[in-house]
This record gives C-alpha cells, structure tokens and sequence, in this order.
C-alpha cells in the first residue's frame, strides 16, 4: 500500500464517526479480546480480524469506499462482481460489502 493511500485513510478515519468512536474505544481497551472486539490498530491503521479465518483486515472508511470499489473492479479488467468481491475481502474490511457493491 502506497503511503500516499495511508495518509488519505489515516485522515478518512478521522473524519469517519464511525472509525473514529472505533479508534476511541481501541485506545481505551488496549488491545480488546478478538472474539468481543474485532478490532485492533497497528500504528494509525484499524484493523478488523476476521472470526473465520484470523485474518486481519484493513478497514476502509466511508469516503473510500468508490476508491477502493473503482481500483479492484479495475485491477480485475472490468471483471464483475465477484472478481471485485473477492479482491477486496482478501485484505480490506468495509461493511456491508456485499450490499454496496451490487
């Protein structure tokens, strides 16, 4: 990931209330329990942990989610939903994905 595209989801993540009651709440907890919290930060970045698969995700705020929809359609040449889906879930969280996909 370019620094470029972290400066814009450190600063998305501050303007996002969402992340940043999530990013509150983290740095109250410490590092929370996965299986209560799926969330932890790794410097200024917000992670969700996957229940299924421990994998770690990055989180993707509001205001980046056409970005990020935009780069995996077009990185998969057009593909469609399912190629855009999968790439997506592979290492970035957004919720509701399926739903703001289609």
């Amino acid at each position: 990931m370019s620094p470029e595209f972290q400066d814009k989801l450190k600063k998305a993540y501050l303007e996002d209330k969402r992340w940043t009651e999530v990013m509150n709440q983290l740095r109250r907890l410490g590092r929370a329990d996965p299986l209560t919290y799926p969330y932890f930060m790794d410097g200024d970045l917000v992670y969700y942990l996957d229940p299924v698969d421990a994998r770690r995700r990055l989180c993707v705020p509001k205001s980046l989610e056409k970005e990020v929809f935009m780069m995996a359609h077009d990185e998969h040449h057009h593909a469609g939903f399912h190629r855009a889906y999968n790439s997506i879930i592979a290492s970035l969280y957004i919720r509701n994905l399926s739903r703001r996909l289609k």
